[in-house]
Formats: C-alpha cells, structure tokens, sequence
C-alpha cells in the first residue's frame, strides 16, 4: 500500500520486487525528501514518470526493467541515473534541452558490448555528458600530473592520452582505439578487419600530432612486459606466472588480454589481408588474417579475429 506516512524518508530500496506498472499504488511522490531511489529488477514496462518524488532525487536506479519509451519528467536533482539491462531505450528529446537534468554527473547505461542500450540520446544530453567526463578526467590528470608529466618505468607518460617509450623514443596512445579516459574505461573498442584498419588508421589526428599510425610488428613487440621478467628468447612468450595482460598496465590501461594488429603485412600469398600481431595474453606474435578460400572455416575463423583484435596507434620511428 501507501509509503506516503514515511514522509521523511530519505534512502528508499525496492528492487527486486514485482512492483511492474504498479508505482501509483506506492504513493511515491508524497516522500518530498527522498533523495536515493532504487527501483531495479521490477518488471517494469512503462516508466513511473510524475509518479516519482522528483523533487530531491538524486539518485534513481530504474536497471533491469522493460522499459522502452522514457517521456520528458524534469528532475532538477538527479545526479546519477541508472537504465543499465533495460534493452534498447529511447528518450525524450527534451532531455537534451540545455535546462534539463541541471545536476545530472552520470547516465549508466549498457557500453562497450555490441550496442548502446540508450542508441538514441538526444545529442544536448550527449554533450553535456561528454563535457562532465572531459572535466573530471582534467581534474584527475593535475592530481595525477602535478608537473605536467609522470615517469613510469622506461615511460613517461604525458598527461594527454600520450605515452612516450625512453628507449625506442617512440609516442604511443595510451588507450586502445575506441577507449579513453584515465583509465581507457569509456567508450567502445573500435573493430575492424585488417585492410580496412590499414586505412583507417593512417595519419590520424590525436593529441597536436597528425601522424599516428599503427605501429610495425618489431614495434608492437618492444611494448611486451613479463610482471616476473621471465620472457622466453625464441618466441617472446613470458612465463605462466606473469601477470596479464602482458604490458606495463599502468602505463597502459585496460589493455585486451589478446591479439593487437600491427601494420605489418605477412608474406604468405596464399593469404588476402594476412598480418602480424601481438598477443598480449602472453606477448606472442604470430600471423593471421582472411584467406583466399571462402570455406565455413574460413569465414568463422575471420569473424573471431574480427572480434577478438584491437589496435594501439604509434607515431615516430620507422
């Protein structure tokens, strides 16, 4: 029945229930002070809406409902908005109004999978997102950076998405392509078939430099790092026991566990688009690619590198 004798109430935690489309029941919008709300788990197909106590709310977790189709309610409070596992949800265009959601710091959503859950935000909104994580990942680069730069190892890393290798003078993105932040943990890792990334990524514009580029496979493997400085000499491999992925994590975020592309290209012929990679499961390097044959095996094999690679841009060298 009615929560609304629980007037003062501030944290409210209902997830998990079978509330579904039922919100009006509760009386919601009576608890003037609620500020957390969590409403996860329900069934829910229809969003509460005016149903809700939007005056103070700062926090709503509406995660692993049904919900489809969110109309504009103004929640002037609301600073974190949870619509993670809720399939694909649109909102109203009058969330991207420049007026709405004033104190809004984060909108989780499903990322960096095959899809955004939320695949139509409304691009004022996008913005605004945009320009909070600019902001906070600057704030977290002076506290991290207080002089400009920090020395990792053979690396220092230049507080603006670059890394600089002292030994081989190379520059290196710091994130794999498609990620950034400080800890490379937004966005979506970028895709491509090899002959495709060949052009994609060339002479690309980053940080002041328009040469980056992907790097060859002698310099993708100077980036291989054994945790426990075992390395094997003949195929690079470091030791079971290292730490993976098997790169300076620190250096280097969030880096995949598995195949990064160089630009090298194999010397096989019986081979279309054939190249060179590192694996930074272990630091192996080896060749891969789409062969000539068009067989099931073929195809399967190219859609499985297709999905497991990834790509680190260089510049300098050669």
């Amino acid at each position: 029945g009615s929560l609304a004798p629980l007037w003062s109430l501030q944290k409210l935690d209902l997830s998990h229930n079978r509330i579904k489309n039922e919100v009006s029941v509760l009386e919601l919008n009576k608890l003037s002070d609620l500020q957390v709300l969590k409403l996860s788990h329900n069934g829910m197909s229809k969003f509460p809406g005016t149903e809700l106590p939007v005056q103070n709310l700062q926090l709503l977790d509406l995660s692993h409902n049904d919900l489809t189709e969110i109309p504009y309610v103004a929640m002037n409070a609301l600073r974190i908005w949870d619509l993670q596992g809720n399939g694909s949800v649109r909102l109203a265009d009058d969330y991207g109004d420049l007026f709405s959601l004033k104190s809004i710091k984060k909108l989780q959503y499903d990322s960096g999978s095959d899809y955004d859950n939320l695949s139509k935000l409304p691009e004022g909104l996008r913005k605004k997102l945009e320009g909070i994580v600019a902001r906070e990942n600057k704030r977290l680069q002076k506290i991290a950076c207080p002089e400009g730069s920090r020395r990792i190892g053979q690396y220092v890393d230049n507080c603006n998405g670059t890394i600089s290798d002292t030994k081989t003078g190379l520059m290196w993105k710091r994130c794999s392509e498609g990620l950034s932040g400080m800890n490379c943990e937004n966005g979506k890792r970028e895709r491509y078939e090899w002959k495709n990334a060949v052009r994609r990524f060339k002479n690309v514009e980053y940080a002041g430099y328009k040469d980056w580029r992907l790097p060859t496979i002698d310099e993708l493997k100077t980036l291989v790092y054994c945790s426990n400085g075992v390395k094997n000499t003949k195929n690079g491999k470091c030791d079971d026991s290292s730490e993976k992925p098997a790169i300076n994590q620190q250096a280097f975020p969030n880096t995949l566990s598995n195949k990064y592309w160089s630009g090298s290209r194999s010397a096989n012929d019986d081979y279309w688009d054939y190249a060179w990679y590192v694996n930074f499961s272990d630091g192996h390097s080896g060749t891969a690619g789409r062969s000539r044959g068009s067989s099931f095996f073929d195809r399967f094999r190219n859609y499985v590198l297709f999905r497991e690679s990834a790509f680190r841009l260089v510049r300098g060298g050669q």
